[in-house]
């Protein structure tokens, strides 16, 4: 295994037997990995946080031969007291005594009091439809044979925007993050993962793209790491737009735009449209290439968006756009609203919980 954390990184496949579950008691499914590497992975482990639910995985860790397709067997369930609700669950494929990164991603979890099919629907809420029931003519039965079970991993869809959490939800850290680009400061473990990227067509992204937030009393941090074919092709074409903005009636929007090159653009655009120069004070940003991916910090004070810490739960509108140019362009974006959708004009929501 190469001793650079992100070499690579793109080409180990990830895709886990379900991006939405209920959890009622326990529940147990299987994260499949496939290594497309041009080596074999000589230590991965996968590690998952949330502070509402238990969790056994095995292996604990494995070795992945090139061209390999396995998976990792994950038995979750909710910890005494936890409400009922919806919970994101953060997950990070590591390798080496020194847990070095190889992918991170999120899944959504319901912790329930009863299965799905037996809650009742909420007042006024449409009946689910389901497949239609088969008729067949009457006649005598036999016995069916059961199908041989089938381990293989579904399909990546590739035609269809990907399934996400339905918002990120971001928790203070009591450890500012240095901020150097390279996602290695330990405050950056417990923040929230704002994954499932679509293309500008409304497909899957075929490079990953996945961003980490968090926030102090001073400053609300977002990091972002780009997988990418060769870092050291990138140019001032290649980007990530962050555009922020509170969810509060007439509130601007900012935008601050980071090149692979460690250069940034900042702008403001009010809700009557037009638009401006911004200079955030004590705005704080850092790049990092390496090998097959590139990454960014930014450290933004609230006090440069007109904002305070939230003193309760607090929503926040957030877009992240990537420009790929060089290479195979591709433009992918996040904007994952409280529905679900990722809506390629509008924002997305984060909710800033203290």
């Amino acid at each position: 295994m190469s001793d650079n954390v992100f070499r690579q990184a793109d080409k180990l496949i990830v895709k886990p037997e379900t991006y939405n579950l209920v959890v009622k008691d326990k529940t147990t499914f299987k994260i499949f990995l496939q290594n497309n590497m041009d080596r074999g992975i000589a230590d991965i482990s996968l590690i998952a946080e949330s502070p509402v639910f238990d969790f056994t995985i095995k292996p604990k860790r494995m070795a992945i031969q090139k061209d390999q397709r396995t998976y990792f067997e994950v038995t979750m369930s909710p910890k005494a007291s936890v409400k009922t609700g919806n919970y994101s669950i953060n997950f990070r494929l590591v390798g080496g005594d020194d847990k070095r990164l190889f992918k991170i991603f999120s899944l959504n979890m319901s912790e329930s009091e009863a299965p799905e099919s037996a809650q009742a629907p909420k007042p006024g809420a449409p009946p689910k439809r389901g497949k239609p029931a088969e008729v067949k003519p009457a006649g005598p039965t036999a016995a069916a044979k059961p199908p041989p079970p089938d381990n293989r991993p579904p399909a990546p869809a590739r035609d269809n925007p990907p399934e996400m959490t339905l918002f990120a939800t971001g928790r203070p850290t009591t450890n500012r993050p240095d901020v150097d680009g390279t996602l290695a400061d330990p405050a950056w473990k417990r923040s929230a993962v704002v994954s499932g990227f679509s293309s500008a067509s409304g497909g899957q992204a075929v490079y990953d793209t996945t961003a980490l937030l968090t926030f102090d009393r001073e400053m609300l941090y977002l990091g972002v790491l780009c997988s990418d074919e060769d870092a050291s092709l990138l140019g001032e074409s290649d980007f990530v737009e962050i555009i922020l903005a509170r969810k509060i009636p007439n509130s601007p929007a900012y935008s601050i735009k980071v090149t692979p090159g460690n250069t940034a653009r900042c702008s403001i655009l009010h809700p009557d449209r037009q638009g401006g120069r911004w200079i955030p004070s004590g705005l704080c940003y850092a790049v990092s290439k390496a090998g097959r991916a590139w990454s960014l910090e930014l450290a933004i004070p609230f006090a440069a968006v007109g904002a305070q810490y939230p003193r309760a739960a607090e929503k926040w509108l957030l877009r992240i756009n990537r420009n790929k140019a060089s290479g195979n362009a591709e433009q992918t974006y996040w904007s994952a609203d409280e529905r679900g959708a990722n809506s390629p004009k509008g924002l997305g929501v984060i909710e800033l919980e203290p």
